[in-house]
């Protein structure tokens, strides 16, 4: 409370300065403080005598309080209630240089008095000339009223001491006689005692009315009496003619003092809630009564808002002040705020000052000041409110509630706003407003934009961000790049006070503020707001930047106010023919053997692209507005490589989102990051969005940085007003000069990313050099498809041309089929056995779906010219889907590195199910009897069209895999068989092939050989025609072979180089070397015999044929298979050692021929036994020993016999094997063991010898 609002006011004589025109600012202002200097003057200096004056002999010290007022609004001037209410006396300051003479000065002070209003007219008028020159200091004084100042304190004190008698005459003319039972008049004196200084007179005289004001026409008189007591009390103790309650004592020693304004307040307040009635008539010149109901009103008002008002003063000083002590007494009388107070303590400090006065909580103060709030405040005119609203700003500042502050602020700049828009429409009201307050709010208009941006601190909206920016503006035109964690979550609040602060700023004409709140409004309560509204705020914006761009020189642009509206970015991969990768020849063994392309991961883990072609980037953005967003200028920010992007405009339909491909063309070759995206709106700066890829590390950083965040905040939770955006500012710049003063290592150890965090991730492209594409021109097939039979093999035609201006320099073929991955798939996971693993991967590298025709490692294809490739297509049984892969690039002489691309053909096979080997057998070849011809070809199955053989000729490896023409030497299967020489180094192979197609298939079994240049020659062949349903059945003399123990006993091996494992369990020694030796005999096999079909009676010349040798090769031989296909390791021959009869009685010898066919030592014996006892004699021991053999060695022994009776008797022998090592070493290896694990043999017997003893 400034000026003529002390505490003290009803206890202070009011004088009113005004200057006399024509004078100096400088000499009204100095004369003023001159005068403000003598705020207090004793009793004993005033001269004069009258019922008011200080005793001459009294003991006590009595101080009158004076106010002197330069502005005739700075009191209520209301004299019906209390006396104090008024001007008591008025002084014109004079500048005497300005003045020609002294009458003149006069003059202009008559002049300037009679121009005040009545109620500014008091009779004690003075004029005071100051810095008079000589001259006037020797002329005649022209009235009694005008006195020269001079430069002297104690001549300023004589005349201010002078016109202090002057009112307290005045005083005991206006009182007039005493009457009794006059309870009015004993108020009225009672306020002229107080404001004459004599305290305990005013007391005894408001006694005395209080006991006589009971009426409720008397309650006005009544309240201000109580009122005036607690003021005279308060001077008492500072006079302190009475002294202050011990604490000790009383716990709240103002609580008299309290007491009386709380009584006053109550009756305050009950004149406001009853209406006013007439009063009778009084004598006193003082009656309330004789105004009009508007005007009663308006007095109850402004007195119980002035009660409320000083009693909250007191309260508040008693608080700062720590209690009723000489600092709070001081603070009341004199003026000025208490120490405490002028140390502006932030709210921790005014909590723990609290917590010192806990009889006087802070919520009681705030509650006293609140009542001086509310509807009543409205019947008093814009000034008055005004100052009320600041001193209600100022009490609950000074407690440290900010929200409630921050409220009254919002009324303060609503207030001066209502004023400004009066003064601007030149509106007529009650009272008119001074101009020099109208003019000051003009020239502050800033100010309370500052008000403003309080409040929004309080409510936690952050106003502190750049929102304009101009041309000179050299920083990044980042607006929102320190945006704080919003933790308030007073949506409908903050969005109403923006509201009402966009509305007083557009009162005021503060453009930049209707920006910055409209920009606020738009960025963070958008869906808080309805689309016109939404509509209206950017129309209100725009309009405003158009009005500030017109009023400056310099171009203004407006900070990017929508939410990032980026979601994410994607890149867009090439088309899967076009799609560039790091070419490596490197495979794994399996992929090799099949010609498979390796297989990559379905996610590219490094990104590319081509140098000079196009780059495509998805960019996913959101409109949250309820209106259309459009966006100018969207391009990508890229680091590295030379990077030319198209800028796109684009209009976000509202509330939606839109994916935006944005292009680009890489100039360069290199390392390529895509960080965001650029874009600006209508009117502000272009918006640089960085947006790093979501994924856990990158959540990992936000959390982090979160938490960095917090850490530089405080070290402490904050909370409620403890985390408006003002202290968060604050916290985190104290907190950054704390860690800038740290040594290295422990910025080190701040600024370091938590276990092992990677930074921000990004999307990296690498850019290669140029490369050339390739499409197929045209084929020769219809609709990518193509029908085989099982086993046929055809020829396809790939026309490849080169699109592109970059020559191909390399090709490479290679192939995919569904069935070849299924093998794959089995022979990776180990789902068979060793020998069906060997089967797969024979099928996978011997007969693919696809292989090329010629050697491919030749061919270049130039830029815009073609090429054409042969490739071969096998019909296999559930193949279904193949894809021809062409990897072709050129070569690269800057890096070591070759990229390539992929051009994939892909086509539909549909294969038919023809023919099936179903099973295969074996028969010893022991030759044919003599027989008829239908029974051999029911027993062979022969049938009996078969057609004739021509002279053989050699085939190459190549033509081992393709159907054999007609010209190969097919016989008769019976003239085949018709073989009277008992061979016993072939067998018959027999093989059952089954047609389940539809039509009829010759089937060819043809047994081959290799010569001496390797290469493969048919001998001979067998061939029968399959009817659709049926079986028939091709046997086929196959010689017996011999494989070296190495090459028998070896481990099946691994055609991809793949390590096997047999088993879990491993198998007996003597089992595993039989196992192996069926697979080594049938391998060498299926070499040395050839199964394909063809179709019959062609009319073309290259007639449909197939291979069944995939078929030949499921069927394993078993182990009796084994014996009758392999040569024996014992050949035997027993035969008579001559051509002479044998007769009986005489001694005949057979020859007995025994050669160890095998690769190890034997030690045999033997036995001769005939078919018929007692016919024949065999002498010698029962069993006859033989020396060792060696490998290849034969011996020749003579068997005798004696022959004892006519008869036709056979002789064989029996031959076993005396030593065999059956303990293998265990520390040779595996295999070594394997193939010394060799069965004896036993009970092998020659073919019987046949004689015919006569």
């Amino acid at each position: 409370m400034k000026d003529g609002e002390r505490f003290i006011q009803p206890g202070c004589l009011n004088i009113l300065v005004v200057p006399i025109k024509p004078i100096r600012k400088s000499v009204y202002k100095s004369s003023l403080e001159a005068l403000s200097s003598f705020q207090q003057m004793k009793g004993s200096e005033v001269p004069g005598f009258s019922a008011f004056h200080p005793p001459p002999l009294s003991p006590t010290s009595h101080t009158i309080h004076i106010n002197y007022h330069s502005n005739p609004n700075s009191i209520i001037n209301d004299a019906q209630v209390a006396f104090s209410d008024q001007f008591h006396a008025v002084v014109g300051v004079v500048d005497c240089p300005s003045h020609s003479s002294l009458d003149t000065a006069n003059d202009a002070f008559n002049h300037t008095i009679v121009g005040l209003p009545a109620s500014l007219k008091p009779p004690i008028q003075r004029c005071w000339a100051f810095q008079p020159r000589d001259s006037e200091r020797a002329a005649n004084n022209p009235s009694s009223h005008l006195a020269l100042v001079e430069d002297s304190a104690f001549y300023l004190n004589t005349l201010i001491a002078d016109i202090i008698g002057s009112i307290l005459s005045w005083f005991a003319e206006t009182a007039g006689e005493r009457r009794k039972n006059d309870g009015r008049q004993s108020k009225l004196y009672g306020d002229l005692f107080l404001m004459s200084g004599r305290l305990k007179e005013s007391l005894a005289n408001y006694n005395e009315s209080l006991s006589q004001l009971r009426a409720p026409v008397d309650s006005f008189h009544h309240a201000s009496a109580i009122e005036c007591q607690a003021v005279a009390q308060v001077l008492l103790y500072w006079q302190k003619t009475e002294k202050i309650p011990i604490h000790a004592l009383l716990e709240t020693p103002w609580a008299a003092i309290y007491d009386k304004f709380s009584s006053a307040l109550a009756s305050y307040k009950r004149l406001l809630q009853t209406s006013s009635s007439s009063a009778p008539a009084s004598n006193s010149s003082l009656n309330i009564n004789n105004l009009s109901v508007s005007n009663t009103n308006l007095t109850a008002v402004r007195t119980y808002v002035r009660a409320c008002l000083r009693f909250s003063k007191f309260l508040l000083t008693v608080w700062a002040c720590g209690g009723l002590n000489d600092e709070s007494l001081n603070a009341l009388v004199i003026g000025g705020s208490p120490v405490f107070l002028e140390t502006q303590p932030d709210r921790d400090m005014i909590v723990e000052h609290a917590d010192k006065m806990p009889h006087l909580p802070r919520s009681q103060i705030s509650l006293i000041a609140e009542m001086a709030h509310g509807a009543h405040l409205l019947q008093l005119d814009r000034l008055e409110q005004l100052k009320v609203t600041i001193a209600l700003l100022y009490t609950h500042d000074s407690i440290g509630y900010a929200r409630k502050a921050a409220y009254f602020r919002q009324e303060v700049v609503a207030i001066c706003t209502d004023l400004l828009e009066a003064s601007r429409n030149d509106l007529k009201t009650e009272e008119s407003y001074p101009k020099v307050v109208l003019r000051q709010l003009k020239d502050n208009s800033e100010s309370l934009v500052k008000i403003l941006d309080d409040v929004c601190d309080v409510y936690g909206i952050d106003t502190q961000f750049r929102y304009l920016y101009r041309d000179e503006d050299n920083e990044a035109r980042d607006s929102f790049k320190e945006e704080l964690e919003h933790s308030f979550n007073w949506t409908t609040m903050q969005r109403n006070f923006l509201r009402d602060a966009i509305s007083i700023v557009e009162h005021i004409g503060d453009f930049n503020a209707i920006i910055k709140y409209s920009a606020i409004l738009l960025r963070y309560f958008y869906f808080a707001l309805a689309a016109p509204e939404q509509v209206r705020i950017v129309q209100i914006m725009l309009a405003a930047l158009d009005v500030l761009r017109r009023s400056l020189t310099t171009t203004v642009e407006l900070a990017f106010w929508v939410p990032d509206p980026l979601l994410s970015l994607e890149l867009i991969t090439l088309p899967g023919n076009a799609i560039p990768f790091a070419y490596s020849s490197q495979r794994s063994s399996i992929r090799k053997l099949a010609n498979t392309p390796a297989r990559r991961s379905l996610r590219i883990a490094e990104a590319m692209t081509v140098q000079n072609e196009m780059l495509e980037i998805a960019a996913t953005l959101h409109n949250p507005y309820k209106f259309p967003l459009e966006l100018q200028g969207v391009e990508l920010i890229t680091s590295g490589v030379c990077f030319e992007g198209e800028k796109m405009d684009v209009c976000l339909a509202p509330v939606s989102y839109q994916t935006l491909l944005l292009k680009g063309l890489v100039q360069s070759t290199g390392q390529l990051t895509v960080l965001g995206c650029r874009m600006r709106m209508k009117g502000t700066v272009t918006k640089e969005i960085i947006l790093p890829l979501s994924n856990t590390d990158e959540e990992k950083r936000k959390s982090k940085a979160r938490s960095l965040k917090l850490e530089r905040r405080s070290k402490m939770k904050s909370s409620a007003l403890n985390s408006t955006p003002s202290l968060q500012r604050q916290s985190m710049s104290s907190r950054s000069s704390t860690i800038a003063s740290m040594n290295d290592s422990r910025r080190t150890t701040l600024t370091s990313a938590p276990g092992g965090m990677k930074s921000p991730q990004y999307i990296n492209i690498t850019a290669i050099h140029s490369l050339p594409t390739l499409v197929v021109a045209a084929t020769n097939m219809n609709h990518h498809a193509l029908m085989l039979y099982s086993g046929e093999c055809t020829t396809l035609k790939l026309i490849l041309e080169n699109t592109s201006d970059v020559d191909v320099d390399f090709i490479d073929i290679k192939f995919s089929d569904n069935s070849t991955e299924c093998l794959l798939s089995a022979i990776e996971e180990q789902q068979g056995s060793l020998t069906e693993t060997h089967e797969m991967e024979y099928t996978v590298a011997h007969e693919p779906v696809f292989r090329p025709c010629t050697d491919i490692s030749a061919i270049t294809i130039p830029a815009r010219r073609r090429a054409v490739l042969d490739i071969y297509c096998y019909g296999r049984v559930g193949c279904n889907q193949g894809s021809i892969i062409v990897e072709y690039g050129r070569d690269s002489e800057d890096s070591e590195q070759i990229y390539a691309r992929q051009l994939v053909y892909s086509l539909s096979l549909t294969v038919q199910q023809t023919l099936e080997a179903q099973q295969i057998s074996v028969l010893p070849f022991e030759g044919v009897e003599k027989a008829s011809e239908l029974e051999q070809k029911d027993y062979f199955g022969l049938w009996p069209n078969s057609p004739s053989a021509s002279a053989s000729q050699p085939m190459t490896p190549t033509q081992m895999t393709q159907p054999s023409t007609p010209h190969l030497p097919l016989i008769e299967q019976s003239q085949l068989l018709q073989n009277s020489n008992k061979d016993t180094k072939e067998f018959l192979l027999i093989v059952d092939i089954r047609n389940s197609f539809g039509t009829p298939f010759e089937v060819v079994l043809e047994r081959v050989k290799e010569d001496e240049e390797e290469e493969y020659m048919t001998e001979f062949g067998v061939c029968r025609l399959v009817q659709p349903g049926s079986t028939a059945r091709l046997v086929l003399p196959v010689r017996r072979m011999k494989l070296r123990e190495a090459t028998s006993t070896a481990n099946i091996p691994s055609l991809c180089e793949r390590q096997f494992t047999v088993s879990q369990t491993s198998l007996p020694l003597k089992k595993e070397r039989i196992m192996r030796e069926i697979f080594w005999y049938s391998q060498e096999l299926y070499k040395n015999v050839r199964l394909f079909w063809r179709e019959p009676d062609s009319t073309t010349d290259t007639p449909r044929a197939g291979n069944l040798n995939f078929n030949l090769r499921k069927h394993k031989l078993s182990r009796r298979m084994l014996e009758m296909v392999k040569l024996n390791d014992i050949d035997i021959d027993l035969a008579q050692s001559s051509w002479d009869k044998i007769v009986i009685g005489k001694e005949a010898q057979l020859r007995l021929r025994i050669a160890n066919k095998s690769e190890r030592f034997m030690k045999l014996k033997y036995k001769v036994q005939a078919s018929v006892e007692g016919c024949v004699i065999i002498k010698g021991p029962e069993w006859t020993h033989l020396q060792r053999l060696e490998s290849d060695e034969e011996t020749v022994q003579h068997v005798r016999i004696l022959p004892l009776s006519k008869c036709r008797v056979e002789v064989v022998v029996i031959l076993e094997e005396v030593y065999a090592d059956d303990i293998v070493d265990a520390t040779i290896d595996w295999d070594e063991r394997v193939r010394r694990s060799v069965e004896r043999i036993q009970d092998y017997k020659s073919k019987p010898c046949i004689i015919d003893v006569c």
